[in-house]
């Protein structure tokens, strides 16, 4: 659905989600009580020039959030790493948004199920101030990149590593940092599962960049809690896909009942951008994308 420049996008799932709850409500006779349906969940598409946008997720919980929670008790809003924007642009963005300011219990005055806040979220992003202060952060950042510059060598090796679970920010921040101690590119996704992509100039590099992950920053995880598995190597590459070491879990949304689980259909798309159609599947097997 278009409206204006911006675009509303409703997964199938969702659709027939809300079709049988429009024909539910709809129903007068409807007095019993319906299983559980799955929560509902939006993209908003809110364009900041011709060829950027800024993508919401939204999630409409149909249940009852727990007394103590302190947000929206009908939506559930996160901003999408652009592409586009810096880290740390990124977070200031987010930062500079508005907040929730009502409360979960209807009877409190000012309580609201989230309505306005999300009106409010996009009236920030259709404000010019905003849309000239993103593209002003976008020209000071080509202009002063912070990519690494990886040497030159002849043949570059490019290994996949498979984590059951990787949560941690500290942790993923850890191997961002240590990447160009060893000239390494590639990318980092937190989830259940967790994906890592290592590119380097030497055969041997991944697996000190892995053990000195697991020896420094994963010292005080048990051993037993460090899993992690290599599934997949490419040798004898002529180039890199990536430019650099990079955390990209904010670029991608969330599945799953808790919202821990990758989207792997926008992963695939992402790998497919740079060319790495179909390595995917092999690291992760069709089963992820059932």
């Amino acid at each position: 659905m278009t409206i204006g420049n911006d675009v509303l996008e409703i997964a199938d799932e969702s659709q027939a989600i809300l079709a049988t709850l429009t024909e539910y409500l709809d129903d007068p006779s409807s007095f019993e009580t319906r299983p559980a349906l799955a929560n509902i969940h939006l993209t908003v598409h809110l364009s900041i020039s011709d060829t950027r946008t800024i993508t919401l997720l939204i999630t409409v919980d149909l249940r009852a959030p727990g007394l103590e929670s302190r947000s929206a008790p009908l939506l559930d809003i996160s901003i999408k790493h652009p592409t586009w924007l810096s880290r740390a642009d990124y977070e200031r963005l987010l930062a500079s948004l508005p907040s929730y300011t009502g409360s979960p219990e209807p009877e409190v005055q000012g309580a609201e199920d989230g309505r306005d806040w999300l009106m409010q979220i996009i009236e920030y992003f259709d404000s010019e101030d905003t849309k000239k202060s993103l593209l002003a952060d976008l020209t000071n950042d080509s202009s002063a990149t912070d990519k690494i510059t990886p040497p030159t060598h002849t043949t570059i090796t490019r290994a996949w590593f498979y984590l059951p679970s990787l949560s941690t920010r500290s942790k993923r921040d850890d191997m961002v940092r240590l990447a160009p101690k060893y000239s390494i590119t590639g990318f980092v996704l937190a989830g259940k599962p967790g994906l890592l992509c290592i590119e380097a100039p030497s055969p041997t590099a991944p697996d000190a960049f892995i053990s000195e992950v697991k020896t420094v920053s994963w010292a005080d995880i048990p051993s037993h809690q460090k899993k992690i598995t290599e599934r997949h190597r490419e040798s004898g590459l002529a180039a890199r896909a990536f430019e650099d070491m990079r955390e990209v879990t904010e670029m991608i949304s969330t599945r799953g009942a808790r919202g821990n689980r990758g989207n792997m259909g926008e992963v695939r798309e992402f790998l497919e951008e740079r060319g790495l159609k179909g390595v995917l599947e092999i690291v992760l097997g069709a089963t992820e994308f059932k």
